[in-house]
């Protein structure tokens, strides 16, 4: 069965980075939480790796909210600067689809758990 990758910490120590890297495979999902959302902000092997093998990546809404990650009208996150002043290339943001409490508890049922 695949698997659901939930990442909660922004940043990992490089033994754990590579572990997460060598176990992702293409039909997982990566469900981001708490602190882990501040990783669409940022260019992150880990989400480079989704995005090649075609990994969905989810970010749980309420957690996004707190760190200013909205949700668009196509139903994919923008990622919003928190520095005013940041000219970081937004057309180059990979989309993440964002999800309340109650769709989590539905794509955990469709695969099996991984906590990091």
């Amino acid at each position: 069965m695949s698997r659901l990758h939930q990442i909660n910490c922004c940043n990992y120590s490089e033994s754990c980075t590579r572990d997460i890297l060598l176990s992702l495979q293409t039909g997982d999902a990566i469900l981001l939480i708490e602190e882990g959302v501040l990783r669409a902000q940022r260019q992150d092997p880990v989400l480079t790796k989704a995005h090649e093998l075609h990994i969905p990546v989810y970010l749980l809404a309420e957690d996004a909210a707190v760190f200013g990650i909205t949700q668009n009208t196509n139903g994919f996150t923008a990622i919003e600067q928190l520095d005013e002043g940041s000219n970081k290339d937004k057309s180059k943001a990979q989309p993440y689809q964002l999800i309340n409490a109650a769709q989590w508890v539905t794509i955990t049922e469709k695969y099996d758990h991984i906590a990091w």
